[in-house]
């Protein structure tokens, strides 16, 4: 899962969840890292539930390559989702990132460029 900053100021994610449960929008809280202004923050979903912001961040829950809910939520109780996959994201392919192109549609890529832009 990759987050970009499209501001041009930078953005405290303290506080803002992850979920792949429309019915648990809190199920994981990012560490308080802040995103500069056109930044990239890469989480992988790999059921690890890492939060140190010294390295890797891991969610703590797994996507499904067939496809499943995925939703950022923002930090304000009751949460709201900011950006969601409702019902579920595409089935994902080997060795392609899905993501959205300059125009801010989504897309597959036959190069996936994590922590940079599509």
């Amino acid at each position: 899962i990759e987050l970009h900053n499209r501001g041009t100021t930078a953005a405290s994610l303290a506080g803002w969840a992850l979920s792949d449960d429309e019915r648990q929008p809190g199920q994981w809280l990012l560490p308080a890292v802040t995103l500069p202004a056109g930044g990239y923050l890469v989480v992988f979903a790999s059921a690890k539930d890492r939060r140190d912001p010294a390295g890797p961040l891991h969610a703590n829950f797994q996507l499904s390559r067939a496809g499943e809910f995925l939703g950022l939520f923002s930090h304000e109780l009751p949460r709201v989702g900011v950006d969601v996959f409702s019902p579920e994201y595409p089935e994902q392919r080997g060795d392609h990132s899905f993501g959205r192109d300059s125009s801010g549609a989504w897309r597959y890529f036959a190069t996936p460029t994590p922590g940079a832009a599509n």
